[in-house]
């Protein structure tokens, strides 16, 4: 908190202007403070999916829908993404009858009716149901491999950040003090100190089966310590030796 994530996505949408710098995408300039350009947020060519729902209160989740998108035009899209985002029976409503995370899905929605270039995400699903939360984050990489959308994603959930993401960016105080594959991110010996919690299931001589976020996975450790019910924190080290069932 307060290592300058959201005010770096702020920057890049436009809705902050750096006091200097350059911010490019695919060779066009977007800001540049020595040349003077700083182009629109509607010039960029982006979606921007922000921790809180940000959605017209007055009107339906239908209405919110079509303020983007010309649904008529795009009516395959979007078809697509209701079906895919299972909101088909929430079109009708209105936007004080959902509940969070139903808010969530439909903000996301109504960011990728626009097939944005580039799509912001600040915490996105922080506040989503575990079980809905995969759901939605499946659906979103799904859309995001299909349409090769560039994403820049803030979260502190460890285990989302390593499912979701090809390279991660550790901030700090503004700076970026890391960067690389999640592996190489998150494992070495300075590290041990990030864990991850998981339950286990089954103890065999050399690997633990346990369960972590919802996923089974084996686990080489040293096992006599261990008894099926426990809980168990893996450390980043170990990820080393994780393989999932």
């Amino acid at each position: 908190s307060g290592s300058g994530k959201t005010s770096i996505l702020n920057c890049i949408s436009g809705i902050n202007m750096p006091s200097n710098g350059k911010i490019t995408f695919n060779h066009a300039q977007w800001f540049d403070s020595t040349l003077k350009i700083n182009l629109a947020i509607e010039n960029r060519e982006l979606g921007f999916v922000f921790q809180n729902s940000v959605l017209f209160p007055h009107l339906n989740v239908l209405e919110n829908l079509k303020f983007v998108c010309d649904i008529k035009k795009e009516n395959k899209w979007f078809t697509y993404l209701s079906s895919l985002f299972n909101i088909q029976d929430l079109l009708s409503y209105k936007i004080s009858a959902l509940s969070g995370g139903q808010k969530q899905q439909i903000v996301l929605v109504r960011a990728l009716l626009r097939q944005p270039q580039v799509l912001l995400l600040d915490e996105p699903f922080s506040a989503i149901d575990v079980r809905l939360r995969k759901s939605i984050q499946e659906a979103f990489l799904k859309v995001q491999k299909l349409k090769n959308i560039t994403c820049l994603f803030v979260s502190h959930d460890l285990e989302e950040v390593i499912r979701i993401s090809d390279s991660i960016f550790l901030i700090e105080k503004g700076k970026i003090i890391k960067s690389g594959k999640p592996e190489n991110v998150f494992i070495n010996e300075n590290q041990a100190e990030i864990k991850f919690r998981g339950y286990v299931l089954a103890v065999e001589p050399t690997f633990l089966t346990i369960l972590m976020n919802e996923q089974i996975f084996c686990l080489t450790t040293e096992t006599k310590n261990y008894s099926k019910g426990d809980v168990i924190e893996v450390d980043a080290n170990q990820l080393q030796t994780l393989r999932k069932v």
